[in-house]
């Protein structure tokens, strides 16, 4: 073989190397996106969870809340008619 044909056996290689690097460095690239947005993804999941949590608890402090409401009406309720009772006779005619 020649010099001539062994230097473009060289730049050949070369270039193909080149070329499968560039493919390697692209791929990287790509694999290095596929982790960060599987990581975004990590993270958004753990958001989403907390924030599930605490909606829970907030809507079991309005459960609570709601109940006790009740419970104070119920009170209001019975206090108001055992006051009617009570003063029932003062209202009424003699």
């Amino acid at each position: 073989m020649t010099i001539e044909e062994l230097e473009a056996k060289l730049e050949t290689a070369t270039r193909e190397r080149d070329k499968f690097q560039a493919l390697a460095e692209l791929g990287d690239g790509y694999r290095r996106e596929r982790d960060e947005a599987r990581a975004e993804v990590g993270m958004l999941e753990d958001r989403l969870s907390e924030s599930r949590a605490e909606v829970e608890r907030l809507t079991d402090e309005r459960d609570e809340l709601l109940v006790r409401l009740a419970d104070q009406g119920a009170e209001l309720r019975a206090t108001r008619e055992a006051y009617r009772r009570m003063c029932a006779p003062m209202w009424e005619e003699p």
